[in-house]
């Protein structure tokens, strides 16, 4: 059986992704139908093993381990040492990141109108924005970190 995502690489995307389970999906009805002649006794017993060995095949999770180094949503999230929100005027909120090392990250989310401000719904989407940088920053780490480019200023 010929996939595009295997364990060994992630999908290179949702629609990648979502052809390779279509395509698994209609492979696993094919055997299901060569199943089910196995269990009315109607095949040969080379086939069943064929069948056997059929059945096995799983279909590749976009979410399993990466095989290359990579930063993790867990170590994004455990740089974060403490967050504060703050609404700023009648429709902004403003999230400020102090991040374990002391740096600090800031982000705001605004509303057009103040009759749609929901504070909850802003500092969501100002967290979501505090934590896409700190992805960029770990990214960058971790990369000059492998290029052996670290170094103190």
């Amino acid at each position: 059986m010929e996939t595009t995502c295997n364990d060994n690489q992630s999908c290179n995307s949702a629609a990648e992704f979502a052809g390779t389970v279509m395509k698994s999906a209609d492979e696993l009805a094919e055997v299901a139908t060569k199943t089910d002649a196995v269990e009315l006794n109607q095949a040969e017993p080379e086939a069943v093993e064929a069948v056997k060995e059929e059945v096995s095949v799983t279909v590749p999770s976009p979410f399993s381990e990466p095989a290359a180094p990579s930063v993790t949503a867990a170590q994004v999230e455990d740089q974060i040492a403490k967050v504060e929100i703050f609404k700023v005027g009648e429709k902004t909120t403003v999230v400020l990141a102090t991040l374990k090392n002391g740096f600090e990250i800031v982000a705001s989310s605004s509303c057009v109108s103040a009759e749609n401000y929901d504070h909850d719904i802003g500092a969501r989407i100002a967290r979501k924005r505090v934590v896409d940088e700190i992805w960029k920053l770990e990214g960058y780490q971790l990369q000059s970190f492998q290029a052996g480019r670290i170094s103190l200023i």
